[in-house]
């Protein structure tokens, strides 16, 4: 049973947190201003190559702040659970603080990532609507970078951590096991030398 705990947010979560509601408004209002100039078909697919294979009414452009801020909420209520999340490594009470704050900091981030990629969806679709064409073969690339890149340096933060704690541990026995030879070749030899002695003055 992992340990549950209460996570303090540092400086750098208050900040992407911050910053992740202020992209999830934008988004929002990104919408609304610009639903009334749209016309009234609008491209809601594109293929690899960024060209538009798809139309439907200009109404579903609200389907994408709608999927955004359901992934928000549900990444929001789920970094409130962090000892319920898969770990690379054994949470035991001396590393799951760390590894808790590793692991909400990562939710943090791809909040912020999936926001940001909905908001240049939408952003794309309403300058495909006037005519602007601004998607292209790099957006799908750039997107799976954007989201695989965090998760690869927490993991990454994660497992280093468990190999120090392997070190440390490996070098305190082995500190150990320095410390109990030298005791027992003290002993030994003081052994030695009462038996010695011993001999000495019986013999």
């Amino acid at each position: 049973m992992k340990p549950q705990l209460k996570i303090k947010l540092q400086t750098t979560d208050k900040f992407i947190e911050c910053i992740s509601w202020v992209a999830l408004i934008f988004l929002w209002l990104i919408v609304i201003v610009s639903f009334k100039n749209l016309p009234n078909t609008i491209a809601t697919h594109f293929n690899i190559a960024g060209t538009a294979d798809n139309y439907g009414k200009k109404q579903m452009i609200f389907i994408l702040p709608a999927l955004a801020t359901i992934i928000f909420a549900g990444l929001t209520i789920l970094n409130n659970l962090p000892h319920l999340f898969n770990y690379p490594t054994t949470i035991t009470n001396t590393n799951a603080y760390e590894q808790y704050t590793y692991a909400t900091r990562l939710i943090r981030y791809l909040k912020l990532i999936v926001v940001v990629i909905f908001a240049c969806i939408v952003f794309i679709i309403i300058n495909h609507a006037s005519g602007i064409t601004v998607l292209g073969s790099w957006f799908l690339p750039l997107s799976i970078i954007l989201i695989f890149t965090p998760i690869v340096y927490f993991i990454y933060k994660m497992i280093s951590q468990k190999l120090q704690c392997i070190f440390y541990n490996c070098n305190c026995h082995f500190t150990f096991q320095l410390r109990t030879t030298s005791i027992e070749k003290r002993i030994f030899g003081l052994t030695i030398n009462t038996v010695t002695n011993y001999l000495k003055k019986h013999l």
